[in-house]
């Protein structure tokens, strides 16, 4: 690099060209070109290029506008904009708002707009688009999700919509529209959509539209506390 600091390494066209920092690697075209910090190490065509410190950028434009420290991206895009977090696919994290997260799989977590995150997604899309301190494991878990939520298996959780928090949904599209606060959903399909507020549901298809029983828990087609589906 141009102004290269101490003990750093620049390799490829205008690899760390204006780099002032020390103890960083910068290895491909432009990569940590306008500003990466110290302690950075930077991998592919236009990474870090806009970097803060304590980064690892591995991919083409991996961490390229990630004006924070303390990051991990690896993959195409991942963490183009991102803050403190760890994105690892094609585009995962990539302008996350939301610090401290943990965004493995193509677009998990890819547009989070609290800056409090604290949110785990694993899976293709997982919290594509989510709030704060979400658990979301499959793919599309939590994709449009607000907080404090817990979604397990593809499509679980999918949507929800207002400020409804403090959900847990397990299986495949449990709970996976408009699902209301404290409410539980676990297996196929259950708590499908509308589930009502602090309802539980138990066993594929259980309450699986506009449940308002506190307890429904089905087996081979039959409901328990008085209601069938």
């Amino acid at each position: 690099g141009r102004y290269q600091g101490s003990y750093s390494i620049a390799i490829g066209h205008n690899a760390g060209v204006s780099q002032y920092s020390s103890f960083s690697v910068c290895i491909g075209t432009e990569s940590g070109g306008v500003r990466s910090g110290s302690l950075n190490v930077n991998i592919g065509y236009l990474s870090g290029y806009n970097s803060g410190s304590s980064n690892m950028n591995v991919g083409v434009e991996a961490g390229k506008n990630t004006s924070n420290s303390v990051c991990v991206n690896i993959g195409f895009q991942a963490g183009f904009t991102s803050r403190a977090s760890i994105g690892i696919g094609y585009r995962a994290n990539y302008s996350s708002n939301g610090r401290y997260s943990v965004a493995i799989g193509k677009e998990a977590g890819y547009s989070i707009s609290s800056s409090l995150s604290g949110s785990v997604m694993i899976g293709s899309n997982a919290g594509y688009s989510g709030y704060t301190m979400n658990s979301c494991i499959g793919k599309n878990a939590g994709y449009f999700g607000r907080g404090w939520n817990t979604a397990i298996g593809k499509n679980a959780g999918y949507e929800i919509i207002s400020n409804n928090r403090y959900l847990l949904s397990i299986g495949t599209e449990s709970g996976y529209y408009n699902k209301k606060t404290y409410s539980t959903s676990i297996g196929y399909r259950a708590g499908f959509t509308n589930q009502a507020s602090y309802a539980t549901a138990i066993g594929n298809n259980a309450g699986e539209t506009n449940q308002t029983e506190s307890l429904i828990i089905s087996a081979m087609n039959t409901a328990i506390n008085g209601t069938r589906d």
